[in-house]
């Protein structure tokens, strides 16, 4: 059906324009999982950055559904399900950019504590 084929392909490059921006914008240790169907893309973060707390700092300016909302017992903290369907392209570009800069804030506010065994 044509109509089936145009959401296939509009839906494939929503998505192939958020992987795009989720590489550009995120650290190197960030794990993108881009969906060969379906309407979400996964993100894994460094387990230092707990969504939860990402998702309600920054909920004036990103949607964001954190990992422990799709996890029966809530309990995975650094991971977010990103949709890309509804948004347009420009938007999905300003949404990754906008998510790089709260993950990198996020990161610059992490403190690793080291005992002294492991300071020396």
């Amino acid at each position: 059906d044509a109509h089936i084929a145009a959401l296939r392909h509009n839906y494939a490059q929503k998505r192939d324009a958020m992987v795009a921006g989720l590489r550009a914008e995120m650290p190197g240790t960030a794990i993108i999982s881009a969906p060969q169907g379906g309407f979400f893309v996964w993100l894994e973060l460094p387990t230092t950055i707990n969504t939860d707390v990402l998702a309600r700092e920054y909920k004036d300016e990103l949607a964001l559904v954190p990992g422990s909302m799709t996890y029966p017992l809530h309990d995975h903290h650094n991971g977010l399900r990103l949709a890309f369907t509804h948004a347009s392209i420009d938007d999905i570009k300003t949404g990754c950019q906008r998510l790089g800069r709260a993950v990198r804030q996020a990161m610059a506010n992490t403190v690793t504590i080291r005992n002294d065994a492991q300071a020396h």
